[in-house]
């Protein structure tokens, strides 16, 4: 009705209908079409977002990342926090059990890197069972293993900066969805608890 000729007999409006800015419009119709359950959660900061100058003018390739650190810079800082320690973490357990256990052989590395990364296992592995091996060699696979990953330190930073938005949205605020459904769900259970025993 509203788009029909009758609707102009009954009631004419007197200012014109301001249309969405086209980068905001575009934007909104992005996260209209998009299914995500975080995307429909920031749809009320997206006007905000559409109007703001670094934003407009960053890439496409990197607006992800724009818009996360402008919508949730907390999530987005602590989601590169982990995936960074993940991201050493795994490797370095890998290649511990790969030159400890499995034979492989370590690629060159410096030799002050390894004195330090030596002196850290030896210190480490003070407790070290006999019954699970040599601890020299032990000590020197670990090492080996973290020597490596202290020389792949530049590319596990960009990982984790690579993947900090798609771990925060798939992530971190899943996580967050269900401990607000858990503590919700348990509080109206006790209020309703407390009312039938006050009846």
């Amino acid at each position: 009705f509203g788009t029909s000729p009758t609707s102009l007999l009954i009631y004419k409006r007197a200012s014109k209908l301001k249309k969405a800015p086209p980068a905001m419009q575009a934007h909104k119709d992005k996260i209209n079409s998009s299914k995500t359950v975080s995307d429909a959660e920031d749809i009320d900061l997206i006007g905000n977002l559409a109007n703001n100058k670094y934003y407009q003018r960053t890439p496409l390739l990197l607006k992800p990342y724009m818009r996360s650190m402008l919508l949730r810079p907390t999530t987005f800082v602590l989601s590169i926090a982990i995936l960074q320690q993940v991201f050493s973490i795994t490797p370095f357990l890998a290649l511990w059990y790969a030159f400890d256990r499995m034979g492989v052989s370590p690629p060159v590395l410096p030799e002050e890197l390894l004195s330090k990364a030596s002196d850290m296992m030896s210190n480490g592995l003070v407790n070290w069972d006999d019954n699970l091996g040599d601890k020299q060699h032990a000590e020197w696979a670990g090492a080996n293993a973290y020597a490596t990953v202290r020389l792949l330190t530049p590319l596990i930073w960009f990982s984790a900066i690579a993947f900090a938005p798609f771990f925060d949205q798939y992530v971190i605020r899943s996580l967050t969805r269900v401990i607000k459904k858990l503590f919700s769900s348990s509080s109206s259970s006790s209020s309703s608890s407390s009312s039938s025993s006050s009846t």
